[in-house]
C-alpha cells in the first residue's frame, strides 16, 4: 500500500501458531526484479500464539530518488526471504522465499547503462554518479548493477582502500554482496563527503574517473578472480 507520502509500504502479517517464541528476519529484498537489498531487513520477535505485522518501507530499501535511475517507473513486484528461529537464533524451519505482485503494474527494471566489467560470469554496469538525496549530507553514491549469469552463486567483496576519484585515493563505503546465478544485484559505493572535501569535489559532475578492485568470491569464500575495474566519466 502507500502511505500519505505516496511511499510504497509492504506490509506482511506473520501468525506464530507454535508454543515457543519465534524471531522472524527479512533478508533478500528484490524490487521489480532487482535485488536492492541482501542483508537483515528487519527482525522481530512474536510471542506464542500472537501476530506481528512486519512494515517494510520500500522507499528506504530503495530511494525513491533513485528508481528512475534503474528504469523503475512503479514498483510492480516485491520479492524476499522470510526466516524464522528460535531463542538460540537457531532456524526452525526452511525459510519462505516471498513473491507478491501488483496487478497492473510495471514490474521491470533496466540494466542500461556503461559496461565497467564481463568476466567470470559477472557484467557490471555502471548508472553514473550521484548525490546523497538527503539534503543535509554531501556524499555521493557511484550507483552500479551486477548482473550473475555464472551458473553458481557468487559474492562481491570489497578490496580494502583500492578506490580513487581522479587519481586521489578517497575513503568510500562498500557493501559486500552476494549474487544467485541469474539475479541483478543493485550496487551503491557510498563516497564519504568530508573525503572529497580534500580533492575539491562537491558535485556528480565534477567525477571524471573512477577505479577500484573487487573480489570474486564462490559461497565458499575461495577466491575467483581479483578484478580491478576503471572507467572514466564523460
Amino acid at each position: 500500500m502507500e502511505n500519505q507520502d505516496g511511499e510504497s509500504i509492504l506490509l506482511l502479517e506473520v501468525v506464530n501458531n507454535s508454543d515457543a517464541v519465534v524471531g522472524v528476519s527479512t533478508t533478500n529484498i528484490d524490487i521489480n526484479g532487482l535485488r536492492a537489498c541482501d542483508s537483515t531487513w528487519s527482525y522481530d520477535t512474536i510471542n506464542p500464539g500472537k501476530t506481528a505485522i512486519v512494515d517494510i518501507d520500500l522507499s528506504s530499501v530503495l530511494e525513491p530518488e533513485y528508481l528512475g535511475v534503474y528504469g523503475i517507473t512503479e514498483v510492480g513486484n516485491v520479492a524476499l526471504k522470510v526466516s524464522f528461529k528460535n531463542d538460540d537464533n537457531k532456524e526452525i524451519s526452511s525459510p519462505a522465499f516471498l513473491s507478491i505482485d501488483i496487478p497492473g503494474t510495471d514490474a521491470s527494471f533496466s540494466i542500461d547503462g556503461t559496461e565497467v566489467y564481463n568476466g567470470n560470469g559477472i557484467r557490471i554496469i555502471s548508472k553514473g554518479i550521484y548525490a546523497d538525496p538527503s539534503e543535509y549530507s554531501d556524499d555521493l553514491h557511484i550507483l552500479m548493477v551486477a548482473e550473475n549469469t555464472s551458473g553458481k552463486t557468487l559474492a562481491l567483496h570489497d578490496v580494502y582502500n583500492s578506490l580513487s576519484i581522479n587519481d586521489y585515493m578517497v575513503t568510500y563505503f562498500f557493501y559486500t554482496t552476494t549474487m544467485e546465478d541469474g539475479s541483478c544485484v543493485m550496487i551503491d559505493i557510498l563516497l564519504w563527503g568530508y573525503g572529497l572535501e580534500d580533492i575539491n569535489i562537491s558535485e556528480p559532475s565534477e567525477v571524471k574517473s573512477v577505479e577500484f578492485s573487487l573480489s570474486i568470491k564462490d559461497k565458499n569464500y575461495k577466491e575467483i578472480d581479483e578484478a580491478t575495474i576503471a572507467f572514466t566519466i564523460e
